[in-house]
């Protein structure tokens, strides 16, 4: 049995080959439990990260028709709201 104290700022020292044991490396995050027998520490698995660039590819445009204009587009949609409001009015 090993025993340890808590600082003033709440830290309690995990020893090595406990922490070695549970896979507790620098940086792992764990959940603290509250347990009837006391404190129960659970590791959170880590997220699956991927690098940048391999999302770059959900970022590509799927758009398959001709290519327009920014202005082409500012005008249609222009156009669909004049469309629209006209269709409104009795």
């Amino acid at each position: 049995m090993v025993v340890t104290t808590f600082s003033t700022k709440g830290q309690v020292v995990i020893p090595k080959a406990l922490r070695h044991a549970k896979g507790f490396d620098v940086g792992v995050q764990v959940e603290v439990v509250d347990h009837p027998e006391g404190v129960l520490l659970k590791a959170v698995p880590a997220r699956n990260k991927q690098p940048i660039t391999a999302l770059i590819g959900l970022l590509q445009p799927r758009y398959g028709g001709p290519m327009v204009t920014v202005e082409e587009m500012n005008q249609a949609i222009e156009d669909a709201a004049a469309d629209r409001f006209s269709r409104a009015k009795p």
